[in-house]
């Protein structure tokens, strides 16, 4: 059993090495729990199990601190996987977890690992939300992240950490935010003073995690935290996973252009022919196609790119030798740079590539199942319904925009909910893209390039 370091944190507590071979050894979490309430006096957990306490330790922290950390999101995945490896959390051939081709890659439903997981170690630590036992006293709210309960845990994690913003700590998840050995039922009276809302008010940033089997929005709650989150002015942002398998892949294969064009330019140099100027063109061009462009034609654009440059960086390189003509260094240093800079630019645009796809179809499962308003929004409680569909009132319209403009724009913002407002196209206004800032290399360079062309033949 891996464990991520030697100083757990139980209840605020460091637990020794043996403490720590008695949880591998025992393949359950309860022993790591039994000795870190030892160390605090207690004889068992049983020290903490009477409902009472569990309720008075929610009212003593406010909702919106029912938070956990990066790191507990990440020992919860750890701790999911080992009690995967030793049957504690088993597949019922009837879940649509069955569905799932690799358990490594989406894991069992946030269903199922809260009724065989999240339930039982909190019942047994006290029946207080996984959240505050990790973190007894809290923690600011810096992210909310809004989901339906569908998607597999580890399909969770890995797009909720993959898009962890840089300045947040803290994230309220609510199956693991809520205490669900309690009554959470009486929390949800009034939607306007649920543990959603309030948790929606204190956070900075707003993560929606999509899955592949129907739309977050198919919930009513998850519009409801929609309406929440337009009405106070957040920043709504899709969660996808880093994917740096496809990235990885995609470099893998734009090695071949690069191979390829370096193969030509040398071969130039044996058969005299000067080709700069095409390939200058050619660089330039396709500048512009991967910039405006998208799916497959981007990727051909990229990859010519690469060409281009690895071409002319080869080309280059040869004149210098023997025989060739002589240039200026500083000219020679020049071009040099340049050739360099454009491989780098387009290795760049396609990684903004493979995570702008990325986006786009964590979008398309937004959509799926999607009716386009909130009103044929589900809920499993009338009563729930009820009282949601009273506070949002007449600014279902408004939800709907937000809703839209994170589907269509990667993204849901007050500036872009007022563009779209207006009639101004926002579509993929959300994909922030780094090689989009180099889009003027390509004229520039050929602005450069041209008087110095007799330096070069």
């Amino acid at each position: 059993m891996c464990i991520y370091t030697l100083q757990l944190k139980v209840e605020g507590l460091q637990l020794d090495a043996a403490s720590t071979a008695c949880f591998e050894h025992a393949g359950s979490f309860f022993c790591l729990l039994n000795a870190a309430m030892a160390g605090r006096g207690f004889s068992s957990l049983r020290a903490r199990t009477l409902t009472e306490d569990a309720i008075a330790m929610h009212q003593a922290v406010s909702p919106d601190r029912w938070c956990v950390t990066r790191a507990d999101l990440k020992y919860l995945g750890q701790q999911v996987m080992d009690a995967l490896e030793e049957g504690h959390i088993q597949y019922s051939p009837e879940s649509s977890d069955s569905e799932d081709a690799d358990v490594s890659e989406f894991g069992p439903s946030i269903y199922v690992v809260n009724e065989q997981y999240i339930k039982p170690i909190t019942a047994e630590a006290g029946k207080m939300s996984w959240a505050l036992m990790m973190n007894p006293d809290g923690l600011e709210c810096d992210i909310f992240v809004s989901h339906a309960w569908q998607e597999g845990i580890f399909e969770f994690l890995s797009k909720v950490l993959g898009s962890w913003p840089s300045a947040a700590c803290n994230a309220w998840c609510c199956m693991l935010a809520n205490p669900q050995n309690l009554n959470i039922g009486s929390m949800l009276q009034s939607p306007k003073t649920s543990p959603f809302a309030l948790a929606l008010q204190a956070s900075r940033h707003v993560l929606v995690v999509p899955n592949r089997h129907k739309s977050v929005y198919c919930r009513l709650w998850c519009g409801y935290e929609a309406y929440v989150a337009s009405e106070h002015g957040k920043i709504i942002q899709i969660a996808s996973a880093t994917g740096w398998r496809p990235i990885f892949w995609s470099l893998l294969c734009a090695m071949a252009p690069v191979a390829i064009g370096v193969f030509l330019g040398k071969l130039c140099k044996a058969w005299y022919l000067d080709l700069k100027l095409a390939a200058v063109l050619v660089a330039s061009m396709v500048a512009f196609v991967s910039a405006c462009t998208g799916h497959v034609l981007r990727q051909v654009a990229d990859y010519f790119g690469l060409f281009a440059f690895a071409f002319l960086e080869a080309h280059w390189i040869s004149l210098q030798g023997d025989g060739g003509p002589q240039v200026l260094p500083s000219v020679d240093h020049f071009f040099r740079a340049t050739w360099l800079a454009g491989i780098f630019v387009f290795v760049i645009a396609e990684v903004d590539r493979v995570r702008s796809d990325r986006i786009e179809e964590e979008g398309q499962a937004l959509r799926k199942h999607y009716k386009g308003s909130i009103r044929f929004a589900a809920c499993s409680q009338p009563t729930d319904m009820k009282n949601i569909w009273d506070e949002i009132g007449n600014t279902v319209h408004e939800v709907d925009v937000a809703i839209h403009l994170l589907i269509s724009a990667g993204m849901s913002s007050p500036s872009l909910r007022a563009a779209a407002q207006r009639g101004i196209s926002i579509e993929e206004a959300g994909h922030a893209e780094v090689a989009v800032a180099f889009v003027f290399l390509g004229p520039l360079m050929l602005l450069g390039a041209l008087p110095n062309l007799d330096a070069l033949s």
